[in-house]
C-alpha cells in the first residue's frame, strides 16, 4: 500500500467496442488502484490508451 509495490488482483482482455468492462477480484485493503492497459485495439493499435470512468465498487454477497 506504498504506491510502489503493486499486487495483480486481476487480469485478462476486453472486447474491442464500447460495452461497459468489469474486472472482479477478491477484496484487498489498498490505498492506490492502477490500471494497467499492455496493448490496445483499434485502426491503430498500440497508440494509446483511454478509460473514461474507473468505478470501484465492494460487490454485495447477501
Amino acid at each position: 500500500m506504498d504506491g510502489i509495490n503493486w499486487r495483480v488482483v486481476s487480469s485478462g482482455s476486453w472486447a474491442n467496442d464500447g460495452s461497459l468492462k468489469t474486472a472482479e477480484f477478491a477484496p484487498v485493503l489498498a490505498k492506490f488502484v492502477r490500471l494497467e492497459g499492455v496493448s490496445t485495439y483499434g485502426s491503430r493499435p498500440n497508440v494509446f490508451m483511454t478509460a473514461a470512468e474507473i468505478r470501484l465498487a465492494a460487490l454485495n454477497n447477501n
